[in-house]
């Protein structure tokens, strides 16, 4: 169950900010960002709790990888494209994964299956 959970999550998160990022690109430049969006205080601590757990979670993604080709790879792609390839990231590994893993399986465990 723990695994087809996070299987529909992280499908979910994926299609949703693969939507949402996609019309935005269409719709205005991300250097284009009104200032009174960009300077207001809110914006600015949102994007700082976001990266703070984006870089946290590509730690995570590091510690798991076997070489240091893949963890720069994925630490680059996840820092870029955040929760669209965190989520794939995730997608990669819970489909490899059995659905009778553990919690353990999916997020301690350094050994097989990485992605």
């Amino acid at each position: 169950m723990l695994i087809w959970s996070l299987r529909i999550w992280f499908l979910l998160v994926f299609v949703v900010q693969t939507t949402v990022v996609t019309q935005a690109m269409l719709h205005e430049s991300l250097f284009q960002i009104p200032p009174v969006v960009s300077s207001d205080v809110w914006f600015i601590a949102t994007v700082y709790d976001a990266y703070f757990a984006i870089i946290a979670f590509a730690l995570w993604v590091c510690a798991r990888e076997r070489t240091w080709v893949s963890r720069v790879v994925w630490f680059l792609l996840i820092v870029v494209w955040g929760n669209v390839t965190m989520a794939l990231y995730m997608l990669i590994l819970l489909f490899r994964l059995p659905t009778t893993a553990t919690a353990e399986d999916v997020f301690l465990k350094r050994g097989e299956p990485h992605v």
